[in-house]
């Protein structure tokens, strides 16, 4: 489960957005509606609720909020405008029983009725949605089971539902004779005329019981997205999860359990980040047939295989799919951690593995690990923990080891209990591609995503869905290098080599002029050091204020104001160590001596990383030797 900060943290900016989403015109009445109440019209008094959910749709207009009370509600609400169903309270999967449930009517002789059909969006929130039960036959196979919530577009302008603190369960198949009947979906978002859209945090979601279908969340056509955030989602036939027709799903921080597999899509774009899923086959399967093309974006998650592949990627006659998995952990169980298949004929398959672990476990010693497999597709991998490949019928696989990939145990804690943290030896620790960690990231677990694991004051992401935590070490700041003590051995020098132009009787102390300097400074660390050597010259003031400098004289300016300013010359540079240290300048420029005048010196030191110390100056003259 996620961490509770993380939880209350999603569960905040929910609150904040739907807040701000909420019809909030003044025009905006609540209805109300309790166990017990009477059907009359209004409905806006607490104290004179309505009996039944459906009549207080009737009451209200687009924009209002129908507040149920607690107890169980036996009805298929039906809402072709955007209202706001607010309960008491919808529980937890598994976990708190609801305050206020809604059922679909059973069916007689038909399918079961669906708890909410909303046609126009809206909102559910803290409540319980559970579809109706098919209806059971003696002679056939029993009726399917209804769907919690159906949710579909019957305008061509844009709708969104937003849910949150809701359980949604599709209705059980009914019992028959020859064959259960099939299970009632979850959640249901088909796009009609206009596009939909799905917002849901901190909600569960769970298909029926029966045979097919039974899906938790199904979403289909290109209009129709839909946003997943801090939940539950559980399966107990097929594909726990199905994407159709180019829609668009998106979980985050999301708990996914599939009794056959956990996520199919068949046509679309599937992003997981930050999610747990596990399933009895294939957990994600991707596959692309005719013109569809099937994309999977996974990262930051566990995937694990109870009884087959972690992901599989299949592309069939004239489609194509893709997966690109990043920072994740891939358990398979005998066939492949991930399986890429192309059919002879079709498009493109690939998959694209990067800072991740893909580890087969199989369930019996018999069986061969392989840990990727491509069969007539490509995998590609890299800065990932991988060790055994099988190419079959042209496919391709990235070679263990190779580039930056590792072979060997990944070096899991306990995996033959399903814990899949890495131990704080593990060879993968800070072992991935920095460049691919973003600002803020996390890992599964909420963790920073780039940690000093292996203690060498570089931050790096571990390969697989966790950071090692705790390895980390006090490091020196990472500060700019500074120069101080900066002086020369000679302030008044005449430049080396420079004849003597002494008159005779001053030839004694002509004699006596130093020739050349050296700087002297000392630096806190290896830098690069430049002293830029400028003459002082006369100028002219130009401009005012702010915008006022020293220019050189002209014809045009000699009769404004006087200013000095200092042109450089030359500049000297060294590679040096820490410490105190020196540069010799002989006062010579492109072999030419200096004129004589007065000088200034600035020194600045910059390291490896492009810092820059302050910059240190001082004045000094040069003379004729």
């Amino acid at each position: 489960m996620l961490a509770p900060i993380l939880r209350w943290s999603i569960r905040v900016l929910v609150v904040v957005a739907l807040a701000l989403v909420l019809p909030a015109a003044a025009s905006a009445e609540t209805r109300y509606v309790a166990k017990g109440g009477t059907d009359a019209p209004g409905c806006t008094n607490p104290g004179a609720p309505c009996g039944t959910i459906n009549y207080a749709v009737g009451q209200a207009n687009g924009g209002d909020t129908i507040q149920i009370g607690p107890g169980s509600f036996t009805e298929s609400v039906i809402a072709d405008k955007a209202l706001a169903f607010v309960g008491a309270g919808g529980g937890a999967l598994g976990g708190n029983p609801a305050a206020t449930t809604i059922v679909g009517p059973a069916g007689n002789h038909t399918d079961g009725f669906p708890a909410f059909e909303l046609r126009a969006g809206g909102t559910l929130q803290a409540l319980r949605a559970v579809g109706g039960h098919g209806d059971n036959s003696i002679a056939t196979s029993g009726e399917g089971g209804g769907a919690g919530v159906e949710y579909f577009s019957s305008s061509a302008d844009p709708t969104t539902l937003r849910l949150q603190d809701v359980v949604v369960i599709g209705g059980d198949g009914g019992a028959g004779s020859l064959s259960a009947g099939t299970a009632g979906r979850g959640l249901r978002a088909d796009s009609g005329p206009g596009p939909v859209s799905v917002s849901a945090v901190g909600s569960d979601f769970a298909g029926g019981t029966g045979l097919g279908s039974g899906q938790a969340l199904w979403v289909n056509n290109p209009g129709a997205s839909m946003d997943v955030a801090d939940g539950l989602v559980r399966g107990s036939y097929g594909s726990t999860i199905a994407v159709f027709s180019g829609a668009r799903l998106a979980l985050e921080a999301v708990d996914v359990d599939g009794a056959g597999q956990a996520a199919g899509i068949f046509d679309g774009l599937l992003t997981i980040r930050r999610s747990r899923l596990s399933a009895e086959g294939q957990v994600i399967y991707a596959t692309g047939e005719n013109d569809e093309s099937p994309e999977v974006e996974l990262v930051d998650s566990l995937v694990v295989s109870e009884r087959s592949e972690a992901v599989n990627v299949e592309s069939e006659e004239e489609g194509s799919a893709s997966a690109v998995i990043v920072g994740s952990t891939l358990i398979g169980k005998g066939t492949a951690a991930l399986a890429v298949e192309r059919e002879e004929g079709a498009g493109p398959a690939t998959a694209t593995l990067r800072n991740s672990i893909a580890r087969d476990l199989p369930f019996a010693e018999i069986i061969p690990a392989i840990d990727l497999r491509a069969d007539g597709g490509a995998i590609d991998a890299d800065f990932s923990s991988f060790t055994t490949r099988v190419e079959k019928n042209g496919g391709t696989v990235s070679a263990p080891g190779s580039a930056h990939n590792l072979a060997g145990d990944p070096g899991f804690l306990d995996p033959g209990h399903g814990v899949y943290f890495l131990q704080n030896t593990s060879s993968l620790i800070d072992r991935g591609d920095a460049g691919l960690s973003q600002p803020g990231e996390l890992d599964l677990a909420g963790n920073p995503r780039s940690l000093d694991g292996n203690r060498d004051c570089i931050p790096a992401p571990d390969l697989g869905a966790f950071e090692v935590t705790g390895q980390s070490v006090p490091c020196p700041v990472d500060s700019p290098p500074t120069l101080s003590g900066f002086g020369m051995t000679n302030r008044v020098f005449a430049p080396v080599g420079q004849s003597p132009k002494a008159k005779a009787s001053g030839a004694e102390a002509a004699a006596r002029v130093k020739h050349g300097t050296r700087f002297t400074y000392t630096l806190s660390e290896p830098v690069t050091v430049t002293i830029t050597i400028a003459r002082k010259a006369p100028g002219r003031r130009l401009g005012k204020g702010g915008n006022a400098r020293c220019a050189k004289v002209t014809a045009a300016n000699k009769a404004g104001r006087h200013c000095v300013r200092f042109v450089n010359v030359t500049s000297l540079k060294a590679q040096e160590q820490g410490g105190r240290q020196s540069t010799d300048w002989g006062g010579r420029v492109h072999g030419k001596p200096s004129k004589p005048g007065r000088y200034r010196a600035r020194a600045v030191a910059v390291d490896a990383a492009g810092q820059r110390s302050q910059p240190q100056q001082l004045g000094f003259r040069i003379v004729a030797g």
